[in-house]
């Protein structure tokens, strides 16, 4: 739809774009998110994959929300989390803030480069995703939220980032509106581990309890150059959890909480580096050594 909407009449493309900026209207919730948002600005930008995205900037935690479903599925996604820290989009995001333009895979590495990514390698080959456009709707410093959308084939010419680009602030109300509303809807958390959630609702975002954490392992393991409040630490990073909550599920002081958790890179060698986010690397060696 994407070419044809380009070489269509400027009155056709506008009524097209139009079409879509009205039909954000019902999006209420993420349920519309999902079924009217997604769906609509994939068909215009003639991409088979739209994701709507959460990330928590801190805990190296990714909820995010799929279409069409059947595409964006658990099974693709099992190496992901191990190196999410690598996809040229999300290391941009990480570091900066994620709203302002429209930012494409083949804006930052070619597409050689991009299929050798482990990112590609482990997950998006599945998707059949060659080249990605998105943009941040929210962002306030901890944790970020966005639209991505996928493609095979083609990458994304300029005038569809400029075309994406004039759509973001209608796109960005219709998100912050259903971000407010009470209705949950299913989804994935895909970092650090792939397994189903919620988003919205109102609540805590709880991941499905069917995948168990491995539990921390005896003091005296050998090997093992962590004490047991660092493995305790450890686990609950391994689980998503932010500096502060640990700090209420152990009942220590968010100093102490900072002390632990930097500890705890210490020993595993995470030096810091603009391209890696060390909780999502130290959730992986958790899980490895489970």
């Amino acid at each position: 739809m994407s070419q044809r909407l380009f070489e269509a009449s400027p009155v056709s493309r506008l009524g097209r774009c139009r079409a879509f900026v009205e039909s954000l209207d019902e999006v209420e919730d993420l349920a519309g998110v999902r079924d009217v948002l997604l769906p609509g600005l994939a068909g215009l930008l003639a991409a088979h994959l739209a994701v709507y995205h959460e990330v928590d900037r801190r805990a190296g935690r990714e909820l995010a929300l799929g279409w069409p479903a059947e595409v964006y599925r658990a099974e693709f996604l099992g190496g992901y989390p191990s190196v999410m820290a690598q996809h040229p989009i999300v290391a941009y995001t990480m570091a900066l803030p994620a709203v302002g333009e429209p930012l494409r895979t083949s804006d930052l590495v070619s597409r050689r480069q991009w299929q050798a990514n482990p990112v590609y390698r482990e997950a998006y080959h599945r998707l059949e995703v060659d080249d990605q456009i998105a943009f941040g709707a929210t962002d306030d410093g901890s944790a970020f939220t966005g639209i991505s959308l996928g493609r095979s084939g083609r990458a994304f010419t300029d005038w569809e980032r400029d075309l994406v680009g004039l759509l973001s602030p209608q796109v960005g109300r219709a998100l912050r509106r259903a971000r407010r509303s009470g209705v949950a809807v299913p989804a994935l958390q895909v970092a650090p581990l792939v397994v189903p959630t919620v988003m919205g609702g109102g609540g805590r975002h709880r991941a499905s309890p069917t995948l168990a954490l491995p539990s921390p392992r005896p003091a005296t393991a050998e090997g093992d150059p962590l004490t047991a409040r660092e493995r305790e630490v450890l686990r609950l990073v391994a689980e998503g959890r932010s500096n502060a909550r640990i700090g209420r599920e152990l009942h220590l002081s968010p100093k102490t909480v900072e002390t632990h958790v930097a500890a705890v890179f210490a020993k595993l060698g995470l030096a810091p580096h603009p391209d890696d986010n060390r909780r999502v690397l130290a959730a992986l060696a958790w899980l490895r050594a489970g």
